[in-house]
């Protein structure tokens, strides 16, 4: 069995070689992206799975993209093959990756749903009414100007003796 460092390495090649490969060998309908998020090997290093991310104006292209890939993975199994020196070269397989559509899912949810947008707005209230200078939202782009303040209202002598 592979340690997970080297199984690691194997992942972030296969990814690269194979996003490489459909970038060069494939042709796919104008207004598709596709994308490998991730690989996953198997620990003896015989079978890798490699998930991808399809955006695309319609639903129906993203089943299309992944019967294309499918079809076609004898093709890129064997560019990976001649690329690679190491051996054995794990065998692959396309799958999407459902993780990457619930990730977008909740930020889109997020953003549409105001949860932070709401959140900031209550905390600026808050701060409003506290009278305090800085507004949340420059607070979460720049948690460190907060102390930034703090340490300006400081004596000089107290800032030195650190």
């Amino acid at each position: 069995m592979a340690s997970e460092r080297r199984i690691e390495k194997i992942e972030n090649l296969l990814r690269e070689m194979t996003a490489e490969i459909i970038a060069r060998d494939f042709a796919f309908p104008e207004g598709t992206l596709v994308t490998v998020t991730r690989t996953s090997v198997s620990e003896d290093l015989f079978h890798a799975t490699i998930f991808i991310s399809v955006l695309a104006s319609d639903l129906a292209a993203e089943a299309a993209v992944l019967g294309e890939l499918t079809r076609a993975a004898g093709s890129v199994q064997h560019a990976l093959n001649r690329k690679l020196r190491m051996r054995p070269v794990p065998r692959i397989t396309f799958a999407i990756d459902k993780e990457e559509k619930r990730r977008e899912r909740i930020e889109k949810l997020l953003g549409e749903g105001g949860v932070i947008a709401n959140a900031l707005q209550q905390e600026e209230m808050i701060m409003q009414e506290q009278n305090l200078k800085q507004p949340a939202a420059e607070v979460m782009e720049n948690p460190a100007s907060l102390f930034a303040e703090e340490e300006k209202k400081k004596p000089k002598k107290e800032r030195k003796g650190k």
